[in-house]
């Protein structure tokens, strides 16, 4: 993993005791063979530079960026009693097409979300793109990738992160699963920690998600997305193929210790409407574990 990514890893789990091997790896960066800027798609839409996420998502310069939903409509929602963050799934899905029409190849590229359900949805939005591996957190180990899409998946006005978020390890194993490239999806707010529903909660230690905030903060790593970030691109993602009808299964509980894999069974649907609007998920009665989280 290159420097900055390595920074992180550093101040959250090794205590700086991590080096680059040598300083051809502290400074590598993903460099895309057709990088451009990526054109906002509607007149309607603004276009100024702050405005143009995507671009700073791709941007070499920038190893590590955190893309802040707080603006956007991207509140988690349930598929029963499993958590899923639809739009979460939309931006990311936007990031990726960006990458490869930028000339990124699939095999370079990996998703990430610590809830099974999420990514039940990230791959099947993605089932045309084979050789892009979506991963739970704990079945992301070893898979190093030179760019990793970390869907965060929590985003409720309560503040709640659940448990999972709160893990050291996983938090470490999905971080340093990219060697130069990371983007990470999330609430900024929710993420921080800065509300609990539970009053005792505020006793607890510091949760590891919400230190990594407060270093993405202070190294201004963050892009707040605009209010309408996931209506601007949605050209990329009628460029590609097999988007239309889909299926998406249930799965198990918010423990996502199990391996997972692309499903191939379920009714039919349509998951993507055209225009950018949110992906919907089909869930065919099959009996889940609750997620408690």
């Amino acid at each position: 993993m290159n420097e900055d990514i390595m920074y992180l890893a550093n101040e959250l789990v090794y205590g700086n005791k991590l080096t680059c091997g040598t300083q051809e790896v502290a400074n590598r960066r993903l460099l895309l063979p057709s990088s451009m800027s990526v054109a906002i798609d509607s007149e309607e839409l603004p276009s100024s530079a702050e405005s143009s996420w995507l671009n700073q998502a791709l941007d070499a310069n920038r190893s590590v960026v955190f893309l802040d939903t707080d603006l956007v409509p991207a509140q988690e929602s349930r598929s029963g009693d499993l958590v899923q963050n639809e739009l979460e799934v939309l931006l990311a899905r936007q990031v990726t097409e960006a990458l490869l029409s930028s000339g990124a190849s699939e095999k370079q590229i990996g998703l990430i979300s610590f809830y099974r359900q999420q990514n039940k949805l990230l791959s099947q939005s993605l089932s045309s793109h084979p050789d892009i591996e979506v991963l739970t957190a704990d079945r992301s180990q070893g898979r190093d990738k030179d760019c990793v899409i970390v869907s965060l998946t929590r985003s409720n006005k309560r503040g709640d992160i659940g448990e999972l978020l709160r893990d050291n390890r996983r938090v470490n194993v999905t971080l340093t699963r990219a060697r130069c490239k990371l983007i990470l999806i999330g609430s900024r707010t929710t993420l921080s920690c800065e509300k609990y529903d539970n009053p005792l909660a505020s006793r607890r230690p510091q949760p590891v998600i919400a230190k990594l905030m407060a270093l993405l903060s202070k190294r201004d790593w963050i892009v707040s997305l605009p209010h309408e970030a996931h209506l601007m691109y949605s050209q990329l993602l009628s460029t590609s193929h097999g988007l239309g009808d889909s299926s998406i299964s249930g799965t198990s509980n918010e423990d996502d210790s199990l391996p997972q894999k692309r499903s191939k069974r379920g009714t039919i649907a349509p998951s993507l409407l055209n225009g950018g609007t949110m992906i919907r998920d089909v869930v065919n009665g099959i009996d889940e574990a609750p997620d408690t989280y």
